[in-house]
């Protein structure tokens, strides 16, 4: 069995997606651990008892299913436009998070966790259409991702003439700009996209296609939050009004907000990918950029990659796969 260090121990608790994670592992073995953490949320002074749960459950040794349905759940979780709930508050504790410790410890042993902080395999990645939608294919990016930096730039100024902050985008990747966005390829042939898709619909059928990733790709892997906040650093573009509302309430922060401006990554690299560590370390975080500033990590679901060259192409035909029991299963009808 692999052994985790320290560090990435850490890492997995560093935010409130990567404590969610282990919490699940091991909430449903303890009966008396949910109705604790209710206490907690209403009297702070409970959670002693969450601490007392927590480590009254021993030694974990969780399951691939628990391992994959606490991933869901953390994915599941992540709300970006609202207040952390009861909770993530909880867990937040550091307190809790010391107790968290060995669950983080086995889980990040456990096998089926093994690719969690693996680079983007870009030979074999998959695209993944949902329901009946057509795959989404980057192409014209270049254009795409101008069309893209100037939304977010009018809709930033139409935000500024408020006199109140609305509730609006929340997102940090480049949504609805048309990139390629692939995951890889799981050995029972399925994806990450399947299911971890931040507000996701919870679809019960998706197709899913391989994709050509071109030799030399250059691919930027974000592998920590140190990494999300140097690339906004590198390349960011201002957003506060048209997101400090939602992500004040997210994250308690008030104060300059910036995302990656994609359409000038685009320049550097051919695609960025952020593996579950990552995710799980920095997601719906405030994290710190400089002078003043900060960023967020919202919407970009653990393991993916988005494409900012138009070389990566569809290689095969698509295979359908349908939800069953929870476990998606090839559809042998397509």
């Amino acid at each position: 069995m692999r052994t985790a260090d320290a560090a990435t121990v850490d890492l997995l608790l560093a935010g409130p997606r990567g404590r969610t994670l282990c919490w699940e592992v091991v909430a449903d073995a303890v009966p008396a651990a949910r109705a604790a953490v209710r206490a907690a949320a209403a009297d702070p002074a409970g959670t002693r008892h969450v601490v007392d749960a927590l480590r009254s459950a021993g030694d974990v040794e969780p399951t691939p299913a628990d391992v994959s349905r606490a991933l869901d759940l953390a994915v599941a979780g992540a709300r970006y436009w609202q207040p952390p709930d009861e909770q993530d508050a909880v867990l937040a504790d550091p307190r809790v998070v010391a107790a968290l410790e060995p669950v983080a410890r086995a889980v990040l042993a456990a096998p089926s966790a093994a690719w969690w902080s693996q680079p983007c395999t870009t030979a074999a990645q998959v695209l993944t259409a949902y329901d009946d939608a057509a795959p989404a294919r980057g192409e014209g990016v270049l254009d795409a991702l101008d069309a893209w930096r100037a939304r977010v730039v009018a809709e930033e100024r139409e935000a500024g003439g408020r006199r109140r902050p609305t509730s609006g985008s929340w997102w940090s990747v480049p949504a609805f700009a048309g990139l390629t966005r692939t995951t890889r390829r799981l050995p029972d042939g399925t994806a990450p996209g399947f299911d971890l898709v931040e507000d996701g619909d919870g679809w019960d059928a998706v197709t899913a296609y391989a994709v050509d990733v071109p030799a030399g790709a250059r691919v930027l892997e974000l592998t920590g939050p140190e990494d999300v906040a140097a690339l906004v650093a590198d390349h960011p573009l201002e957003v506060t009004a048209s997101r400090q509302r939602d992500w004040y309430e997210a994250t308690g922060r008030s104060g300059r907000w910036l995302v990656p401006d994609h359409r000038a990554i685009a320049d550097a690299y051919d695609g960025v990918h952020v593996t579950v560590l990552a995710w799980a370390a920095a997601a719906g975080r405030a994290l710190p950029v400089g002078e003043g500033t900060a960023t967020v990590l919202a919407g970009w679901d653990p393991d993916a990659t988005y494409w900012y060259t138009d070389d990566v192409t569809i290689c095969t035909p698509g295979r359908r796969w349908r939800r069953d029991d929870a476990r998606w299963r090839r559809d042998v009808a397509r």
